[in-house]
């Protein structure tokens, strides 16, 4: 037979394995909405360097 049930040292347990399965579904979101801005990004960059070639062949009569 076992000796007497630690409730404490259980409670502790479940505790620091609900918070490692937070962390790790924050760290999931993070890196998802990094991926997401760094997208975003590049999109904006793309436009912006689309509407930069529209303004000089506006400039240059060749639209």
């Amino acid at each position: 037979m076992s000796g007497p049930i630690d409730l404490e040292k259980i409670e502790a347990e479940a505790r620091k394995e609900v918070m490692e399965e937070r962390m790790k579904d924050a760290t999931k979101r993070i890196k998802t909405k990094m991926r997401e801005i760094a997208d975003s990004e590049q999109i904006t960059a793309n436009l912006k360097r689309e509407m930069e070639d529209l303004k000089q062949s506006i400039q240059d009569g060749t639209v």
